[in-house]
């Protein structure tokens, strides 16, 4: 799991449902999502365009109400935001 990293497709999109369930619609949820997060290995996994484009589609799909990026845009490459902005084009956020 730490070469793979954890599927936006299931991790996020499960964590985003388990929170809106947990506040049964009386508070806004919002994903925060690693981008470029410090790793501690060098073998862990690295966040990729695809890895952040899936974890906002995932959000969204979830029915979360949107993403905070984090955790410090200095550290983030743009290339892996370019996957957000993708995501956020599709989803006629952006």
């Amino acid at each position: 799991m730490i070469q793979e990293g954890m599927d936006p497709d299931s991790y996020v999109f499960g964590q985003c449902a388990d929170a809106l369930t947990g506040v049964h619609g009386r508070a806004k949820v919002y994903m925060g999502l690693g981008i470029d997060a410090p790793r501690v290995r060098e073998d862990q996994a690295k966040c990729t365009p695809d890895i952040a484009y899936r974890s906002v589609m995932a959000t969204y799909r979830a029915g979360g109400h949107g993403v905070v990026l984090s955790p410090n845009y200095a550290s983030m490459h743009l290339t892996n935001l370019d996957g957000v902005a993708q995501a956020l084009t599709e989803l006629g956020l952006k």
